[in-house]
Protein backbone atom coordinates (compact mmCIF):
# COMPACT_ATOMS: atom_id res chain seq x y z
CA UNK A 1 0.00 0.00 0.00
CA UNK A 2 2.81 2.60 1.22
CA UNK A 3 4.64 1.75 -2.36
CA UNK A 4 1.23 2.12 -4.29
CA UNK A 5 0.75 5.34 -2.84
CA UNK A 6 4.21 6.80 -3.86
CA UNK A 7 6.10 6.20 -0.47
CA UNK A 8 4.78 9.04 1.18
CA UNK A 9 5.52 10.34 4.81
CA UNK A 10 1.55 9.91 6.17
CA UNK A 11 -1.30 8.49 4.75
CA UNK A 12 -4.88 7.60 6.53
CA UNK A 13 -7.01 4.70 6.65
CA UNK A 14 -10.63 6.01 6.85
CA UNK A 15 -12.35 3.08 9.01
CA UNK A 16 -15.60 5.21 9.66
CA UNK A 17 -18.26 4.66 10.74
CA UNK A 18 -16.82 1.57 12.74
CA UNK A 19 -14.27 3.21 14.08
CA UNK A 20 -12.19 7.13 13.43
CA UNK A 21 -9.24 6.97 10.95
CA UNK A 22 -5.67 6.39 11.32
CA UNK A 23 -3.27 8.04 10.19
CA UNK A 24 0.17 5.85 9.60
CA UNK A 25 3.48 7.63 10.19
CA UNK A 26 6.58 6.59 8.02
CA UNK A 27 8.61 9.49 8.43
CA UNK A 28 11.10 9.56 11.04
CA UNK A 29 10.96 13.35 12.02
CA UNK A 30 6.57 13.25 12.62
CA UNK A 31 7.67 10.11 14.91
CA UNK A 32 10.39 11.54 16.80
CA UNK A 33 8.45 14.81 16.96
CA UNK A 34 5.07 13.03 18.41
CA UNK A 35 7.40 10.54 20.94
CA UNK A 36 9.10 13.54 22.59
CA UNK A 37 8.32 16.61 24.70
CA UNK A 38 7.17 19.55 22.77
CA UNK A 39 5.14 22.83 23.16
CA UNK A 40 1.89 20.81 22.02
CA UNK A 41 2.78 17.94 24.52
CA UNK A 42 5.09 18.25 27.08
CA UNK A 43 5.59 14.38 27.99
CA UNK A 44 5.27 13.43 24.58
CA UNK A 45 1.64 12.75 22.60
CA UNK A 46 -0.25 10.35 25.00
CA UNK A 47 -0.30 6.82 23.53
CA UNK A 48 -3.51 6.46 21.60
CA UNK A 49 -6.85 5.53 23.49
CA UNK A 50 -7.61 3.21 20.99
CA UNK A 51 -4.66 0.93 21.42
CA UNK A 52 -5.26 1.63 25.43
CA UNK A 53 -8.77 0.50 25.14
CA UNK A 54 -7.87 -2.88 23.32
CA UNK A 55 -4.98 -3.92 25.56
CA UNK A 56 -6.24 -3.11 29.38
CA UNK A 57 -8.55 -6.18 29.25
CA UNK A 58 -5.27 -7.96 28.59
CA UNK A 59 -3.23 -6.26 31.05
CA UNK A 60 -5.40 -4.85 33.31
CA UNK A 61 -6.50 -0.69 33.34
CA UNK A 62 -3.11 0.01 35.61
CA UNK A 63 -0.54 -1.72 33.15
CA UNK A 64 3.43 -0.56 33.41
CA UNK A 65 2.91 1.35 29.66
CA UNK A 66 3.44 4.53 31.26
CA UNK A 67 6.03 3.58 33.92
CA UNK A 68 9.68 2.94 34.70
CA UNK A 69 11.12 0.07 36.48
CA UNK A 70 15.05 -0.03 36.47
CA UNK A 71 17.13 -2.58 34.92
CA UNK A 72 20.40 -3.47 36.90
CA UNK A 73 23.27 -6.13 36.42
CA UNK A 74 21.68 -8.47 39.05
CA UNK A 75 19.88 -10.44 36.52
CA UNK A 76 22.85 -11.43 33.91
CA UNK A 77 23.30 -14.53 36.44
CA UNK A 78 19.15 -15.42 36.19
CA UNK A 79 19.52 -14.80 31.86
CA UNK A 80 22.72 -17.15 31.84
CA UNK A 81 21.13 -19.73 33.49
CA UNK A 82 17.81 -19.88 31.50
CA UNK A 83 19.91 -19.82 28.14
CA UNK A 84 21.59 -22.75 29.71
CA UNK A 85 18.16 -24.58 29.93
CA UNK A 86 17.14 -23.12 26.25
CA UNK A 87 20.12 -24.39 24.91
CA UNK A 88 20.02 -27.93 26.27
CA UNK A 89 16.53 -28.35 24.40
CA UNK A 90 18.48 -27.22 21.29
CA UNK A 91 20.61 -29.85 21.74
CA UNK A 92 18.47 -32.04 22.39
CA UNK A 93 16.08 -31.66 19.16
CA UNK A 94 19.69 -31.33 17.37
CA UNK A 95 20.46 -35.09 18.38
CA UNK A 96 17.67 -36.51 16.69
CA UNK A 97 17.51 -33.68 13.59
CA UNK A 98 13.67 -33.29 14.40
CA UNK A 99 11.76 -30.63 13.07
CA UNK A 100 10.52 -28.51 16.12
CA UNK A 101 8.71 -24.98 16.28
CA UNK A 102 11.05 -22.37 17.71
CA UNK A 103 7.95 -19.97 19.05
CA UNK A 104 7.80 -22.75 21.52
CA UNK A 105 11.65 -22.85 22.65
CA UNK A 106 11.42 -19.31 22.75
CA UNK A 107 8.45 -17.93 24.73
CA UNK A 108 9.40 -20.44 27.28
CA UNK A 109 12.65 -19.28 27.67
CA UNK A 110 11.61 -15.41 27.90
CA UNK A 111 8.70 -16.80 30.31
CA UNK A 112 11.36 -18.43 32.56
CA UNK A 113 13.41 -14.94 32.28
CA UNK A 114 10.62 -12.84 33.11
CA UNK A 115 9.30 -14.63 35.82
CA UNK A 116 12.10 -14.98 37.44
CA UNK A 117 13.05 -11.57 37.30
CA UNK A 118 9.40 -10.12 38.50
CA UNK A 119 8.83 -13.07 41.31
CA UNK A 120 11.95 -13.80 42.14
CA UNK A 121 11.21 -17.55 41.53
CA UNK A 122 12.46 -20.24 38.70
CA UNK A 123 8.73 -21.46 37.56
CA UNK A 124 10.85 -23.53 34.72
CA UNK A 125 8.91 -22.85 32.09
CA UNK A 126 10.83 -24.82 29.81
CA UNK A 127 11.33 -27.88 32.19
CA UNK A 128 7.86 -28.20 32.34
CA UNK A 129 5.96 -30.83 30.04
CA UNK A 130 2.87 -29.38 28.27
CA UNK A 131 -0.10 -30.50 30.31
CA UNK A 132 1.82 -29.95 33.46
CA UNK A 133 2.29 -27.05 36.49
CA UNK A 134 2.44 -23.91 35.01
CA UNK A 135 1.75 -25.38 31.12
CA UNK A 136 -1.51 -27.04 32.64
CA UNK A 137 -5.25 -26.19 31.08
CA UNK A 138 -5.82 -23.72 33.62
CA UNK A 139 -1.76 -22.67 34.58
CA UNK A 140 -0.02 -19.33 34.58
CA UNK A 141 1.43 -19.82 31.63
CA UNK A 142 -1.18 -21.40 29.58
CA UNK A 143 -3.31 -18.63 30.81
CA UNK A 144 -1.15 -15.93 29.92
CA UNK A 145 -0.88 -17.59 26.10
CA UNK A 146 -4.82 -17.86 25.68
CA UNK A 147 -5.38 -14.15 26.89
CA UNK A 148 -2.84 -13.30 24.00
CA UNK A 149 -5.02 -14.60 21.76
CA UNK A 150 -8.19 -13.18 23.22
CA UNK A 151 -6.57 -9.87 21.86
CA UNK A 152 -9.06 -7.66 19.71
CA UNK A 153 -8.05 -7.43 16.24
CA UNK A 154 -10.62 -5.55 14.38
CA UNK A 155 -13.20 -2.41 14.90
CA UNK A 156 -15.62 -5.67 14.77
CA UNK A 157 -14.39 -7.41 18.22
CA UNK A 158 -16.15 -5.10 20.39
CA UNK A 159 -19.17 -6.92 19.61
CA UNK A 160 -17.52 -10.61 20.21
CA UNK A 161 -19.45 -11.10 23.70
CA UNK A 162 -17.77 -14.56 24.26
CA UNK A 163 -14.47 -13.41 23.50
CA UNK A 164 -15.18 -10.71 25.98
CA UNK A 165 -16.40 -13.31 28.39
CA UNK A 166 -13.20 -15.57 28.01
CA UNK A 167 -11.20 -12.65 28.50
CA UNK A 168 -12.67 -11.54 31.90
CA UNK A 169 -12.21 -15.30 32.69
CA UNK A 170 -8.90 -15.79 31.95
CA UNK A 171 -7.81 -12.23 33.49
CA UNK A 172 -9.44 -13.12 36.93
CA UNK A 173 -7.41 -16.55 36.79
CA UNK A 174 -4.19 -14.79 36.19
CA UNK A 175 -4.47 -12.32 38.95
CA UNK A 176 -5.60 -15.77 41.15
CA UNK A 177 -2.24 -17.61 40.16
CA UNK A 178 -0.57 -14.00 40.88
CA UNK A 179 -1.13 -13.06 43.77
CA UNK A 180 -0.04 -16.97 45.13
CA UNK A 181 3.37 -15.51 44.02
CA UNK A 182 3.46 -12.48 45.34
CA UNK A 183 2.19 -13.41 48.90
CA UNK A 184 5.16 -12.98 50.89
CA UNK A 185 5.36 -9.24 49.51
CA UNK A 186 1.80 -8.46 49.99
CA UNK A 187 1.89 -9.98 53.70
CA UNK A 188 5.17 -7.96 54.55
CA UNK A 189 6.96 -11.16 54.86
CA UNK A 190 10.21 -9.23 54.68
CA UNK A 191 12.56 -12.73 55.52
CA UNK A 192 10.83 -14.40 52.77
CA UNK A 193 10.77 -11.24 50.24
CA UNK A 194 14.68 -10.78 51.25
CA UNK A 195 15.55 -13.96 50.35
CA UNK A 196 14.79 -13.32 46.83
CA UNK A 197 17.24 -10.98 45.34
CA UNK A 198 16.73 -11.07 41.81
CA UNK A 199 12.79 -10.11 42.01
CA UNK A 200 11.66 -6.82 41.02
CA UNK A 201 8.85 -6.26 43.15
CA UNK A 202 11.22 -6.51 45.71
CA UNK A 203 12.40 -3.39 45.26
CA UNK A 204 9.39 -1.96 44.17
CA UNK A 205 6.66 -3.74 46.49
CA UNK A 206 6.03 -2.06 49.94
CA UNK A 207 6.23 -4.51 52.85
CA UNK A 208 3.40 -3.87 54.07
CA UNK A 209 -0.47 -4.42 53.26
CA UNK A 210 -1.54 -2.82 49.68
CA UNK A 211 -4.88 -0.94 49.37
CA UNK A 212 -7.25 -2.83 46.91
CA UNK A 213 -5.91 0.03 44.24
CA UNK A 214 -2.26 -0.40 45.23
CA UNK A 215 -3.00 -4.29 44.73
CA UNK A 216 -4.90 -3.59 41.99
CA UNK A 217 -1.85 -1.96 40.13
CA UNK A 218 0.70 -4.11 41.18
CA UNK A 219 -0.97 -7.11 39.32
CA UNK A 220 -1.60 -5.13 36.52
CA UNK A 221 2.09 -4.18 36.10
CA UNK A 222 3.36 -7.98 36.42
CA UNK A 223 1.02 -8.41 33.57
CA UNK A 224 2.53 -5.89 31.65
CA UNK A 225 6.23 -7.34 32.42
CA UNK A 226 5.77 -10.61 31.69
CA UNK A 227 3.26 -10.18 28.52
CA UNK A 228 5.88 -8.09 26.98
CA UNK A 229 8.55 -9.79 28.31
CA UNK A 230 7.66 -12.85 26.62
CA UNK A 231 6.16 -11.61 22.85
CA UNK A 232 8.81 -9.26 21.76
CA UNK A 233 12.20 -11.54 23.38
CA UNK A 234 10.19 -14.63 21.60
CA UNK A 235 10.27 -12.65 18.46
CA UNK A 236 13.36 -11.02 18.19
CA UNK A 237 15.03 -14.38 19.28
CA UNK A 238 13.14 -16.24 16.36
CA UNK A 239 14.26 -13.84 13.28
CA UNK A 240 18.25 -13.80 14.93
CA UNK A 241 18.55 -17.07 13.97
CA UNK A 242 16.87 -17.10 10.77
CA UNK A 243 18.97 -14.16 9.56
CA UNK A 244 22.44 -15.62 10.94
CA UNK A 245 22.00 -18.86 9.75
CA UNK A 246 21.00 -17.67 6.66
CA UNK A 247 23.58 -15.26 6.14
CA UNK A 248 26.64 -17.63 7.82
CA UNK A 249 29.07 -14.76 7.27
CA UNK A 250 27.58 -12.78 9.62
CA UNK A 251 27.37 -15.56 12.24
CA UNK A 252 31.36 -16.28 11.67
CA UNK A 253 31.63 -12.10 12.64
CA UNK A 254 29.83 -12.15 15.81
CA UNK A 255 31.55 -15.46 16.81
CA UNK A 256 35.50 -13.98 16.09
CA UNK A 257 34.06 -10.86 17.87
CA UNK A 258 32.99 -12.81 21.06
CA UNK A 259 36.53 -14.52 20.57
CA UNK A 260 38.49 -11.80 21.09
CA UNK A 261 36.27 -10.06 23.51
CA UNK A 262 35.56 -12.95 25.56
CA UNK A 263 38.14 -15.34 25.29
CA UNK A 264 38.23 -19.08 24.33
CA UNK A 265 35.54 -19.89 27.01
CA UNK A 266 32.96 -17.06 26.79
CA UNK A 267 29.77 -18.57 28.91
CA UNK A 268 31.99 -18.95 32.17
CA UNK A 269 33.70 -15.72 30.93
CA UNK A 270 30.17 -13.89 31.19
CA UNK A 271 29.58 -15.97 34.61
CA UNK A 272 32.29 -13.84 35.87
CA UNK A 273 32.12 -10.37 37.99
CA UNK A 274 33.15 -8.56 34.76
CA UNK A 275 30.11 -10.08 32.92
CA UNK A 276 28.51 -6.70 32.46
CA UNK A 277 31.42 -4.67 31.46
CA UNK A 278 32.18 -7.31 28.87
CA UNK A 279 29.00 -7.66 27.46
CA UNK A 280 29.47 -3.48 26.63
CA UNK A 281 32.22 -4.49 24.49
CA UNK A 282 30.44 -6.23 21.68
CA UNK A 283 29.76 -3.58 19.17
CA UNK A 284 29.18 -5.97 16.13
CA UNK A 285 26.54 -8.49 18.18
CA UNK A 286 24.59 -4.92 19.31
CA UNK A 287 24.80 -4.45 15.28
CA UNK A 288 23.11 -7.84 14.17
CA UNK A 289 20.56 -7.46 17.31
CA UNK A 290 19.82 -3.76 15.69
CA UNK A 291 19.37 -5.11 12.22
CA UNK A 292 17.33 -7.68 13.06
CA UNK A 293 15.04 -5.32 15.01
CA UNK A 294 15.04 -3.13 11.80
CA UNK A 295 14.01 -5.69 9.79
CA UNK A 296 11.70 -7.69 11.91
CA UNK A 297 10.43 -5.34 14.74
CA UNK A 298 8.08 -7.07 17.07
CA UNK A 299 6.04 -4.08 18.09
CA UNK A 300 5.19 -0.59 16.81
CA UNK A 301 3.55 2.72 18.71
CA UNK A 302 0.12 4.25 18.51
CA UNK A 303 -0.07 7.51 19.79
CA UNK A 304 -3.04 10.19 20.33
CA UNK A 305 -3.84 13.81 19.50
CA UNK A 306 -6.14 15.24 22.18
CA UNK A 307 -9.09 17.87 20.84
CA UNK A 308 -7.65 21.56 21.31
CA UNK A 309 -3.93 20.92 20.99
CA UNK A 310 -3.89 23.15 17.62
CA UNK A 311 -1.52 20.41 15.96
CA UNK A 312 -1.53 20.66 12.36
CA UNK A 313 0.21 18.73 9.99
CA UNK A 314 1.36 19.40 6.33
CA UNK A 315 0.76 16.93 3.83
CA UNK A 316 0.83 16.23 0.31
CA UNK A 317 -2.55 16.96 -2.10
CA UNK A 318 -2.43 13.90 -4.37
CA UNK A 319 -4.83 15.79 -6.50
CA UNK A 320 -3.85 18.88 -6.83
CA UNK A 321 -0.12 18.40 -5.96
CA UNK A 322 0.20 21.04 -3.63
CA UNK A 323 1.62 21.16 0.22
CA UNK A 324 -1.81 21.57 2.45
CA UNK A 325 -2.22 22.18 6.34
CA UNK A 326 -4.51 19.83 8.25
CA UNK A 327 -5.70 20.19 11.88
CA UNK A 328 -5.96 17.15 13.35
CA UNK A 329 -7.08 18.13 17.04
CA UNK A 330 -10.78 17.59 16.08
CA UNK A 331 -11.15 21.54 16.06
CA UNK A 332 -11.80 22.28 12.43
CA UNK A 333 -14.70 20.92 10.47
CA UNK A 334 -12.48 20.99 7.40
CA UNK A 335 -9.58 21.30 5.91
CA UNK A 336 -7.53 22.18 2.60
CA UNK A 337 -7.52 18.57 0.82
CA UNK A 338 -9.46 18.40 -2.36
CA UNK A 339 -12.36 16.64 -1.75
CA UNK A 340 -12.55 18.33 1.87
CA UNK A 341 -11.43 15.36 4.23
CA UNK A 342 -13.55 16.17 7.15
CA UNK A 343 -11.10 15.90 10.59
CA UNK A 344 -12.38 13.44 13.20
CA UNK A 345 -13.33 14.62 16.80
CA UNK A 346 -9.78 12.72 17.93
CA UNK A 347 -6.80 11.55 15.75
CA UNK A 348 -4.75 8.59 16.54
CA UNK A 349 -1.58 7.96 14.72
CA UNK A 350 0.20 4.43 14.36
CA UNK A 351 4.19 5.02 14.06
CA UNK A 352 4.58 1.63 11.40
CA UNK A 353 8.48 0.33 12.65
CA UNK A 354 8.02 -1.82 9.55
CA UNK A 355 7.36 0.78 6.95
CA UNK A 356 9.67 2.93 8.89
CA UNK A 357 12.76 0.40 8.89
CA UNK A 358 12.77 -1.11 5.08
CA UNK A 359 12.56 2.24 3.23
CA UNK A 360 14.84 3.20 0.86
CA UNK A 361 14.03 6.65 1.40
CA UNK A 362 16.36 6.58 4.99
CA UNK A 363 18.51 3.47 4.80
CA UNK A 364 19.18 3.60 0.93
CA UNK A 365 18.92 0.97 -1.85
CA UNK A 366 19.98 -1.55 0.66
CA UNK A 367 17.28 -1.37 3.20
CA UNK A 368 15.75 -4.79 2.29
CA UNK A 369 19.53 -6.43 2.48
CA UNK A 370 20.23 -7.82 6.29
CA UNK A 371 23.49 -5.77 6.55
CA UNK A 372 24.58 -5.50 10.39
CA UNK A 373 27.53 -2.87 9.33
CA UNK A 374 25.00 -0.09 9.07
CA UNK A 375 25.24 -0.28 12.84
CA UNK A 376 28.90 -0.10 13.70
CA UNK A 377 30.31 3.00 15.11
CA UNK A 378 31.77 3.98 11.91
CA UNK A 379 28.84 3.24 9.47
CA UNK A 380 29.81 2.39 5.46
CA UNK A 381 29.32 5.88 3.33
CA UNK A 382 26.76 3.37 1.64
CA UNK A 383 24.85 2.51 4.13
CA UNK A 384 23.90 6.27 5.85
CA UNK A 385 21.01 6.48 8.21
CA UNK A 386 19.18 9.33 10.44
CA UNK A 387 19.44 8.54 13.90
CA UNK A 388 15.79 8.62 14.20
CA UNK A 389 14.72 6.15 11.65
CA UNK A 390 15.78 3.25 14.15
CA UNK A 391 12.24 3.01 16.39
CA UNK A 392 12.54 -0.36 17.70
CA UNK A 393 12.18 0.52 21.28
CA UNK A 394 10.92 3.91 20.08
CA UNK A 395 11.97 6.86 21.86
CA UNK A 396 11.52 9.32 23.94
CA UNK A 397 9.80 9.58 27.70
CA UNK A 398 7.73 6.79 26.90
CA UNK A 399 10.19 4.28 25.47
CA UNK A 400 10.33 0.52 25.84
CA UNK A 401 11.04 0.20 29.47
CA UNK A 402 12.34 -2.99 29.12
CA UNK A 403 14.72 -2.40 26.25
CA UNK A 404 18.15 -3.30 27.98
CA UNK A 405 16.79 -6.82 29.35
CA UNK A 406 15.67 -7.56 25.89
CA UNK A 407 19.10 -6.61 24.48
CA UNK A 408 20.40 -8.38 27.21
CA UNK A 409 18.65 -11.70 26.78
CA UNK A 410 19.17 -11.45 22.95
CA UNK A 411 22.87 -10.67 23.18
CA UNK A 412 23.73 -13.79 25.93
CA UNK A 413 21.80 -16.36 23.79
CA UNK A 414 24.14 -15.23 20.89
CA UNK A 415 27.03 -15.82 22.89
CA UNK A 416 25.66 -19.27 23.54
CA UNK A 417 24.80 -19.81 19.99
CA UNK A 418 28.63 -18.76 18.50
CA UNK A 419 29.73 -21.36 21.03
CA UNK A 420 27.47 -24.01 19.70
CA UNK A 421 28.40 -23.51 16.24
CA UNK A 422 32.12 -23.55 16.45
CA UNK A 423 32.38 -26.59 18.90
CA UNK A 424 33.55 -29.80 17.60
CA UNK A 425 30.21 -31.32 17.02
CA UNK A 426 28.66 -27.71 15.19
CA UNK A 427 25.56 -26.80 15.79
CA UNK A 428 23.59 -26.17 12.79
CA UNK A 429 20.13 -25.18 11.46
CA UNK A 430 17.88 -24.80 8.55
CA UNK A 431 14.50 -23.43 7.54
CA UNK A 432 11.71 -26.16 6.73
CA UNK A 433 7.96 -25.01 5.65
CA UNK A 434 8.49 -21.32 4.74
CA UNK A 435 11.80 -20.96 3.26
CA UNK A 436 12.13 -17.33 2.44
CA UNK A 437 12.42 -17.10 -0.89
CA UNK A 438 11.37 -13.93 -2.26
CA UNK A 439 7.93 -14.06 -4.11
CA UNK A 440 6.90 -10.95 -6.28
CA UNK A 441 9.42 -8.79 -3.93
CA UNK A 442 8.21 -10.29 -0.58
CA UNK A 443 9.53 -12.63 1.26
CA UNK A 444 7.64 -15.48 1.89
CA UNK A 445 8.37 -16.05 5.81
CA UNK A 446 6.95 -12.76 7.34
CA UNK A 447 5.34 -11.83 10.73
CA UNK A 448 1.61 -12.23 11.79
CA UNK A 449 -0.28 -9.91 14.64
CA UNK A 450 -1.16 -12.08 18.05
CA UNK A 451 -0.39 -9.70 20.63
CA UNK A 452 2.77 -8.78 19.00
CA UNK A 453 4.30 -9.57 15.50
CA UNK A 454 5.81 -13.26 15.24
CA UNK A 455 7.27 -15.42 12.86
CA UNK A 456 4.01 -16.94 10.45
CA UNK A 457 4.87 -20.67 10.92
CA UNK A 458 6.45 -20.25 14.44
CA UNK A 459 9.87 -20.15 12.87
CA UNK A 460 9.86 -24.28 11.87
CA UNK A 461 12.93 -25.37 11.33
CA UNK A 462 15.75 -28.22 11.16
CA UNK A 463 18.78 -28.39 14.19
CA UNK A 464 21.53 -30.87 13.52
CA UNK A 465 24.95 -31.05 14.08
CA UNK A 466 27.47 -30.84 10.84
CA UNK A 467 30.33 -33.60 12.27
CA UNK A 468 28.07 -36.51 13.09
CA UNK A 469 26.05 -35.60 9.12
CA UNK A 470 29.85 -35.59 7.88
CA UNK A 471 29.15 -33.11 5.21
CA UNK A 472 30.06 -29.93 4.42
CA UNK A 473 29.19 -26.57 5.94
CA UNK A 474 25.56 -25.39 4.72
CA UNK A 475 25.97 -21.66 2.88
CA UNK A 476 22.42 -20.32 4.13
CA UNK A 477 18.76 -21.25 3.49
Amino acid sequence: MWEKLGRPGVFFLDFRPLANPLCICADPDLAEFLTRASAHFKTSAPKSKIAIEQLNPILGHENLLNKTPRQTNASIPVVLGHVTTLMSRIFAAADTCATIRMDVLAKDFSADVSAHLALGQDLQVQKSKDGEGVKSRFGLITTMHTLAHLYPKTPMSRFEFIRKAKTAFYSRLFDAHALRYLKPFLDGDAETANSLPHCIFSLTTPLKPLAPAGLQSTLHQLRTFLFAGEDTISSVLQWSIYELFKHPHVLHDVISEHDAILGPDPLTALAGRNAPTLLQKLPYTTAVMKEVLRLHPPAATSRHVPKGSNFTLTVNDPLSGKDVEMELDGTSPTNQLTPPFPPPPKQDFYINHHIIGRSPLLWGPSAHIFSPSRFLPSPSPNNPHPTTAFRAFERGPRACIGKYLALLEIKIFLVALGEAYKSKKGLRWEKVGFRGVEVDGMEEVFDVSVLTHQPVDGMRGVWWWERERGGEEKGGL
